[in-house]
Order: structure tokens, then C-alpha cells, then sequence
């Protein structure tokens, strides 16, 4: 049997490289937990949270459920579904999910300092401003609104109550 741990650097790197180039990067994750060699072999995501090999690119967050850590992302460009357990969330809460996947955060304590979170790779980037008027519980969508009838409704959604407006 093969030792798979004994591959070589510039193989083991290729690899990797082809995985950040198809924007696969739980699989360069997976690639970089096989052993110590094969981690020494790649870029550390988390010590360049600014690189942009590793900013996931066509993944969306398709749930915001706050019964668990874990999120379910989905690859726009191959429709691979990912489920992520993001311990994070413990302490940070949700303020929106950005282009590409990365995953925008507030503190829970005031000044809710701003995160962004890169869900595939853990690396976090930090803001000095706080994120403005945290959390709102009720939902507000004013304007136009396509039912996907053909028809337009116009609505002042406030607490799940519906009314129209005029």
C-alpha cells in the first residue's frame, strides 16, 4: 500500500494549486489536514487572509439558521453543496453573507466591532468601525416586490405582518 504522506512537495503543491484554481477550497482544507508534510507543502490560508487563492468565489450561504453552527453553502459554478460547521458563530452573530461566500460578522458585545469571515479556510479579517444598528429583530421591506406571478405588490413587510401600500 502506498504511503501517501511520502508524496512529493511540488506534487502535493500542484495538487493544491489545481484545487484553489477550481475554487475547491474545503478540498484544499482536506488536502492540508492529510499530515504535517503535505501542509508544509501549501500556503497557509490563515496567515494570508488577504490572499486572494483563497476568497471562495462562486459559493453562496443557502441557510441562516441559528439552531446550530453549521451553514450549508452551495458551489454556483457546480452545484456541490457543503455543509460547514462554523464555531465561530458562538460568539459573533450574522449580519450578512457577501459575494462569493465570505461571511460578514458583528461582535455580540458592543461596539460590535465588524468580522469578515472566510467560512471554507477560518481566516477572519477585522475592521476598526463597528457595524451600525446590529440587530433588528423585525423584518422591514418597503418598495416593489415581484411575486413571481407577473404581478408587482407593493408592501411594508414589518414582523412578518403584510400590508399594502399605497
Amino acid at each position: 500500500m502506498a504511503d501517501w504522506s511520502s508524496l512529493p512537495a511540488d506534487l502535493v503543491n500542484r495538487i493544491a494549486e489545481r484545487l484553489l484554481a477550481t475554487d475547491d477550497l474545503d478540498y484544499y482544507m482536506d488536502l492540508r489536514a492529510v499530515c504535517r508534510g503535505w501542509r508544509s507543502s501549501t500556503a497557509d490560508p490563515k496567515s494570508r487572509p488577504r490572499d486572494t487563492r483563497f476568497r471562495p468565489r462562486q459559493w453562496a450561504m443557502l441557510d441562516e439558521v441559528h439552531q446550530s453552527d453549521a451553514r450549508l453553502f452551495v458551489n454556483a459554478g457546480t452545484g456541490r453543496f457543503v455543509r460547514r460547521d462554523l464555531p465561530l458563530l458562538r460568539r459573533y452573530n450574522i449580519v450578512a453573507s457577501a459575494a462569493g461566500g465570505l461571511v460578514v460578522l458583528a461582535e455580540r458585545s458592543a461596539p460590535h466591532a465588524a468580522r469578515v469571515l472566510n467560512p471554507f479556510t477560518g481566516g477572519m479579517i477585522s475592521f476598526v468601525a463597528p457595524v451600525p444598528c446590529l440587530y433588528d429583530p423585525a423584518v422591514h421591506v418597503i418598495g416593489s416586490l415581484q411575486t413571481g406571478l407577473g404581478e408587482e405588490r407593493h408592501s411594508d413587510n414589518r414582523a412578518g405582518q403584510r400590508g399594502e401600500v399605497e
